[in-house]
Formats: C-alpha cells, sequence, structure tokens
C-alpha cells in the first residue's frame, strides 16, 4: 500500500511521544509514552481498521524486555478501566468500595485524582493498552465499517494484527509478550492466544481478569422462567455470600478472613452439598415436565420424586440463609436456581437501594441517578474517568483529537464463534460463545503457555468460582501452567488498594516463571 493511498484514507500512522519520570521504590526512572494509531491488516491486504494504542516503554535499551498488551472487554469497551486503574505509570486514586458517599447522593459525580502509580508494572514490562475497534480513537477504514468488527471472530483477528504490527514496528519482534485481557477481554485473550500461535507468535502468557470465558455456563444469560432452559447458578453462590458478609460482617467466623470463609467452607458447602441437591432436584422436575398428558398416574409418581428432592434443598435454603445471608429460594418457576438479579435488585438483599453488579460492595439508593443503568458500582466512575482520559492524553502525553474518546460503544454483537472453521458454538445451550476450546488449542500448539486467571469476590458479572469451574474443564498436562487468584474486591478488584498490591507481587512471580520457550 502506498503513502498516497494511506493518506486518501486518512490512516497515516501518527503518534505523540513524550518523556516522563517516576519515582519507584525510592528510584527515580524515565520512561516513554507513546499514543497513536496503527494501521491493522492482513498480511499484505489494505488496512482494515486503526487502532489507538499508548504504550509505556522504559529506557534500558534492552531488545529483550517483555511487552504486555492490556484490554478491557464489554464487548464494545475500550481499554480506560485498566489505562486509568491497574498498572500503567498513572492511576487514578480510588479505593472501591469507598468512592460514594454523602457529598454523590445529590448526584454530584466522584471526582479521583490523577496519582503516580507505585504499582505499576513498568519495572517488570513495558505496557500497551489498546482499544478494540470503535472504542477510544480506534476506527475501521473504508471500506470496513465499525459494525464489521462488532463479532466474536473479527473482533480477535483485529487484535491479532495489531499484536503482530506492534511487535515488528517497535522492533522487538523476538521479545517475549504476555496478553492481559479484562471481562470480555478473558474470552478475546483465549481466541487471541489462539490465533497468535497459530501465525507463528507465541505469547509467554495470558492473564485473565475476571473473565467469562464460556457464556454458555453463566446462569445471568439464562432468560428462562420456566426451567426448559436452565443454566445452573452454583457458579454465583459464593459471591451472594461475599456480598452478604460485606454487609453482615458477623456472618463470617471471628478470626477467619473473607479468602479463608468463602474458599474454605462455603465453596465446599456449595460443591457437595448444595450441587448434588440442586441436581437431584432439577432431574426430578425434567422428568416431572416429561411425562405426556393423560397419564395421570405417572404424573403422581413423577411429582412426589420432586417432593422427596425438594426436601434437602429446604434445608439447604434453611442454612444459606441463617448462616451465610443467602435467600436462594425463587419462584417463577426456578427455585432454588436463584439468579444474580435477585441480589442486586430493589427489594433485594438491601431494600431500596441497588447494589453494584461488578462490585456487589457498593450500594446507592434505588432512586438515585446512580442507579438508572443498573449497575452503580460502574455508573459512578464514568465521568471522572472520562475527563480524566481527556486530561492525561491531551497535558501529560501531549496527543490530540478532534473527536471525544469513545468510553463504550453501542454495539449490537454476534456472538457466532468458529475454531479454524468449526463452530464453536453449534451445540451450545443458549448459543453463545465458549472459548475454553480455544484455550486447549492454543494450549496443544504451545504446552508451556503460562495461564493467570485473576477474580475479585464481589463480582456478580463474572464470579471467582464460576471462572474456577471454566477452567476446570483444562485436563491434565493443560494445567501444567495455570494459576488461579482470588482477591477481596469486584469485578476490578485492582480498584480496592490492599488488592492491587498483592495482585501486583501475584503478577511479578508470574512473570518471573520460566519463559515459555
Amino acid at each position: 500500500v502506498t503513502l498516497q493511498a494511506l493518506a486518501g484514507c486518512g490512516c497515516v500512522e501518527r503518534s505523540a511521544r513524550s518523556q516522563h519520570e517516576i519515582t519507584l521504590n525510592g528510584k527515580r526512572q524515565t520512561y516513554v509514552a507513546t499514543a497513536g494509531h496503527l494501521n491493522v491488516s492482513v498480511a499484505d491486504e489494505d488496512p482494515r481498521a486503526r487502532m489507538f494504542y499508548v504504550a509505556y516503554t522504559m529506557n534500558t535499551g534492552d531488545a529483550n524486555r517483555p511487552v504486555t498488551f492490556f484490554y478491557n472487554g464489554g464487548p464494545g469497551s475500550s481499554s480506560i478501566w485498566l489505562h486509568l486503574a491497574s498498572y500503567g505509570p498513572k492511576r487514578l486514586q480510588i479505593d472501591a468500595p469507598n468512592y460514594y458517599s454523602d457529598a454523590n447522593k445529590d448526584g454530584t459525580a466522584p471526582r479521583f485524582q490523577m496519582v503516580d502509580n507505585q504499582e505499576t508494572l513498568l519495572a517488570t514490562s513495558d505496557l500497551v493498552f489498546v482499544d478494540a475497534v470503535s472504542t477510544g480513537y480506534s476506527q475501521a477504514i473504508h471500506p470496513k465499517t465499525n459494525k464489521d468488527f462488532w463479532n466474536t471472530d473479527e473482533d480477535a483477528a483485529a487484535f491479532r494484527d495489531f499484536v503482530i504490527r506492534y511487535r515488528a514496528v517497535s522492533g522487538r519482534p523476538k521479545a517475549p509478550f504476555y496478553l492481559a485481557g479484562e471481562s470480555y477481554g478473558g474470552p478475546r485473550t483465549a481466541i487471541l492466544s489462539r490465533l497468535l500461535i497459530e501465525r507463528g507468535h507465541r505469547p509467554d502468557g495470558a492473564v485473565l481478569i475476571s473473565p467469562i470465558l464460556d457464556y454458555n455456563s453463566n446462569c445471568s444469560k439464562d432468560k428462562s422462567v420456566d426451567g426448559k432452559l436452565y443454566i445452573s447458578c452454583l457458579g454465583f453462590i459464593p459471591t451472594y455470600v461475599a456480598a452478604a458478609a460485606h454487609f453482615r460482617p458477623e456472618l463470617i467466623p471471628a478470626g477467619r478472613t473473607l479468602a479463608a470463609f468463602l474458599e474454605g467452607e462455603v465453596v465446599p458447602y456449595v460443591e457437595q452439598t448444595y450441587q448434588p441437591a440442586l441436581k437431584d432436584y432439577m432431574a426430578a422436575r425434567k422428568a416431572y415436565n416429561a411425562v405426556p398428558p393423560g397419564a395421570e398416574a405417572e404424573k403422581e409418581a413423577a411429582k412426589a420424586v420432586v417432593n422427596q428432592a425438594k426436601v434437602p434443598l429446604q434445608a439447604i435454603a434453611e442454612t444459606m440463609r441463617t448462616k451465610y445471608g443467602v435467600q436462594i429460594h425463587r419462584e417463577k418457576g426456578m427455585p432454588y436456581n436463584p439468579k444474580p438479579i435477585r441480589i442486586y435488585e430493589k427489594g433485594g438483599m438491601l431494600p431500596d437501594m441497588e447494589l453494584g453488579r461488578y462490585d456487589a460492595r457498593i450500594a446507592v439508593p434505588a432512586d438515585s441517578r446512580w442507579a438508572v443503568e443498573g449497575d452503580p458500582s460502574s455508573t459512578l466512575l464514568g465521568e471522572s474517568y472520562q475527563e480524566q482520559i481527556k486530561e492525561l492524553l491531551s497535558s501529560r502525553l501531549n496527543y490530540s483529537a478532534s473527536s471525544e474518546y469513545t468510553l463504550r460503544a453501542k454495539d449490537d454483537w454476534i456472538f457466532e464463534h468458529a475454531i479454524n472453521g468449526v463452530s464453536a458454538v453449534q451445540n451450545a445451550q443458549i448459543n453463545q460463545t465458549d472459548t475454553i476450546p480455544d484455550l486447549k488449542a492454543a494450549l496443544k500448539l504451545h504446552p508451556k503457555l503460562k495461564i493467570m486467571a485473576v477474580s475479585g469476590y464481589a463480582d456478580m458479572a463474572t464470579p471467582f468460582h464460576l471462572t474456577k469451574l471454566d477452567l476446570d474443564r483444562l485436563e491434565g498436562a493443560e494445567r501444567a501452567n495455570l494459576t488461579i487468584r482470588n482477591y477481596e474486591g469486584g469485578h476490578m478488584m485492582y480498584l480496592t488498594d490492599v488488592s492491587r498490591v498483592l495482585l501486583k507481587k501475584d503478577l511479578e512471580n508470574f512473570y518471573q516463571q520460566a519463559p515459555a520457550d
């Protein structure tokens, strides 16, 4: 493609470079920030999109210094959340869940100060924050449109081409590199790992931050109320308990930490007592519903089995209520399998309050502006993030743009997904994306790929135990380099000060493990 052709499409690659200093461990260090676009294309074809990124690199001269690519999910979200709050050199000063106060009751948005990030990973790896097409300043290039990328496979392919392009233009094509995706960025990472490995680019590690690896196992996606389509909410129950324990700390036995309580007591109870009882009950209900019309004797016999299977669940429900602070009974055809909405909706755990979906420790009045979008833990952040990304890019990084930075794109996402031309959703229960097969395929091609999954206990969007259950589908040697860590906090556990510090240490240990090759 000629430079003239690139100019004609408005996709000349430009960037703003600036030099900065930060004090880490008492030592003043210099780093370079680069904000700009890279064109992505397949092989020598014309560019399909301009992907916006901000890279932070240390002036070490080390060609083998690791690079980590960060991105949020949505789908349809920019990388702003990781960029401004996790492990870049600057972060917004937030300690969740303490960012809603009396000052915000009148609708005044919280304002967060930008500070040097003492937990930045810059000492360990260079960092590249990438925005998906139609978010941030990333855009499709004509004749492609943004909507062409609003699907699982095209999105992952665009990120594949960006990683390959960045590795080439940065002059370090052989440097170790890592992928770090949050939320929908988790399944994107699973697919992206496979796609890159198939092209000969082998990531040293993949970090799955609050991932939703299999949409078919997430019961919040089950829209049925009659039990005909059933997705177990088993993976959500420990998070319900975590939410209850935040508002009722007396639920945690004296002398025990939240982690020890949840993982040492609640999870085993759910798996060993609740799960088999619920399974028996749902099987009995299914058999009852399958009895043909007119078979009255068979219907009565099946009903008796249902009632018998209900008895242990009634005892479990009482234990859940009194010992763990969670009401698991639910009417409308789906008893004993409560969906997440029951925990944070109006009239749920806290009357007349709305609990956060991404962080159930945050509660606001249900009639406030912070409850309108259904997730105050996210809504409360938006205005300050939008304001601060402008300040960071224009004043600190010298990057100017004529358009607004898009935090979230309004998209109509298509969850169809194929692995090597074979549909990965054709047999799925709700016909949604399942990326555990992608991880398996990536590990088959690259057995030394390191995988680290991290979650927050109070995350009711992608619960920590559900992530563990999804990853349990990895077997034998596939689990050799798998690490799972859970922390206090929500979907963005790094917003909680104590967890950001702990997660940084765990990430540093992850990087220090034996290299993938």
